[in-house]
């Protein structure tokens, strides 16, 4: 959990992806108001639990979109196998257009619906495309994720290819720890959904003995 102490880390580590402007820089314009706009931070500048949550993610360049996703209950409200590939959308190596996203899946229109809320704001905000949030996703990768979390064997679902069978491996076991990070700062409510979500795809990956952790 990340508290109001290391607050100023937590906004550098948030907005690596995000821009490359020094922090004090960050904090005197417009990125901070976002933050605020999200109500991940208060009028003190102090993290709320909607940001502490977010910033356990912040490794993540979509950390802002998981935690409103999961603040809005949007996640819990998802089958496992849609939590599991929405978290795909944020591990997956590869991409795909925005446009043939939008037609895979009701849960990746959520996510972009907050990007482009989000993106919305820095535009109001004044901030420079090149600054703005971005988030690929990955409508292939999403499908295959909610395939193997459906309880099929990763056999049935990838190709002959092992390449493409350890960025499979390598994204499940991304997701499952994505997932440990959450239960660690949630209540009750959360953690009993992704702790069914770790199960899963804990027994998805057993088969495969020299990638599964």
């Amino acid at each position: 959990m990340c508290g109001v102490l290391n607050y100023k880390e937590f906004l550098k580590n948030f907005f690596r992806n995000f821009q490359k402007k020094p922090l004090n820089m960050m904090l005197r314009f417009s990125k901070k108001a976002i933050l605020k706009n999200l109500n991940f931070i208060n009028t003190n500048d102090e993290l709320t639990e909607k940001g502490a949550i977010a910033a356990s993610i912040s490794h993540n360049p979509g950390a802002l979109i998981i935690g409103k996703l999961i603040k809005n209950d949007s996640m819990v409200n998802m089958t496992i196998d849609q939590s599991a590939a929405i978290l795909s959308l944020f591990v997956c190596p590869k991409s795909t257009s925005k446009k043939l996203c939008q037609k895979t899946s009701m849960a990746i229109r959520v996510a972009m619906d907050i990007l482009k809320k989000i993106n919305e704001d820095e535009k109001n905000m004044d901030i420079s495309n090149k600054q703005m949030l971005k988030v690929d996703f990955c409508s292939l990768m999403f499908r295959k994720v909610q395939d193997v979390v459906r309880e099929k064997s990763i056999s049935e679902v990838i190709d002959k290819s092992e390449v493409y069978a350890a960025i499979l491996l390598k994204t499940m076991k991304d997701i499952k720890k994505l997932a440990e990070k959450m239960i660690n700062t949630l209540n009750s409510k959360y953690k009993n959904h992704f702790k069914h979500l770790i199960d899963v795809i804990a027994e998805s990956i057993k088969e495969d003995v020299t990638l599964s952790d």
